[in-house]
């Protein structure tokens, strides 16, 4: 006898696998502030970061917060932390299984240390973490062939060239504030010192037209004028125009 299609009764609808239930997360909103960034225009706030996360944390239905843990006045170059230590220790006690942060550099600038927590660490633990401004979630993060979290990579990447470019600006900062000149050519009138290139000397050869046309402009002549009159001087100056004056054509000042 061949085997028959089971029909479904119109009337009475066939019942629904029920969804799987999700998970929910004990989570912790963790803010950080060092000394550096604060009172900086633009900058973080521990009150911003706050308002954010709790509200993250507030409108994701899989995410129920146990505590907020703030490290105000801390570095990131390193996790010795209090609030951060204390943290950890409850999610070695098994109270907290979720990390909510603003961005992954208010986890922590030691780019290393930080690739290990999120790598090793925290899947050992069972530990989700949420970096809510890069988008990044390791629930739904996917892995490359060899196992590491692609968009970690990438951010961490992201993120450390912009934490070299802020480091090589501060460090020309501070040249600038100590004097220090650091431009790739010397101005007009002057020149590299051989035993310090960081500081300048006048160059005696080409001085006494700067020097001319300075007086020019304090006995009232207009800058059309001084070009006139700075053209005619220069002929009677033996004008000195090495590599450092590249970019004045034929010695124009």
């Amino acid at each position: 006898m061949a085997r028959t299609k089971r029909k479904t009764n119109p009337v009475i609808p066939a019942m629904e696998a029920p969804a799987q239930a999700q998970k929910q997360y004990r989570a912790a909103a963790y803010v950080r502030l060092s000394v550096e960034d604060s009172g900086k225009p633009g900058a973080d706030t521990i009150e911003g970061q706050k308002h954010l996360l709790l509200r993250f944390i507030e409108d994701d239905p899989t995410l129920t917060l146990y505590g907020l843990f703030c490290d105000n006045g801390r570095t990131g170059t390193d996790f010795d932390r209090p609030q951060f230590e204390k943290m950890m220790e409850e999610v070695r006690k098994g109270h907290i299984d979720c990390i909510v942060v603003k961005d992954l550099s208010r986890f922590g600038r030691n780019y290393k240390e930080t690739g290990n927590y999120l790598e090793r660490i925290f899947p050992f633990l069972g530990v989700r973490f949420i970096a809510v401004n890069d988008g990044f979630d390791t629930l739904t993060a996917q892995r490359g062939a060899d196992g590491y979290l692609v968009p970690l990579k990438n951010l961490i990447n992201e993120v450390y060239s912009k934490d070299i470019s802020r480091k090589s600006g501060s460090a020309l900062a501070a040249k600038q504030k100590n004097g220090d000149f650091i431009g790739a050519w010397a101005p007009y009138g002057y020149r590299k010192r051989e035993d310090d290139p960081h500081k300048l000397e006048l160059d005696e050869a080409t001085a006494p037209v700067v020097r001319q046309i300075f007086r020019w402009r304090a006995g009232g002549h207009g800058n059309h004028t001084n070009r006139k009159a700075a053209q005619r001087f220069r002929r009677t100056i033996p004008l000195r125009l090495p590599v450092q004056h590249r970019g004045m054509q034929n010695g124009e000042v």
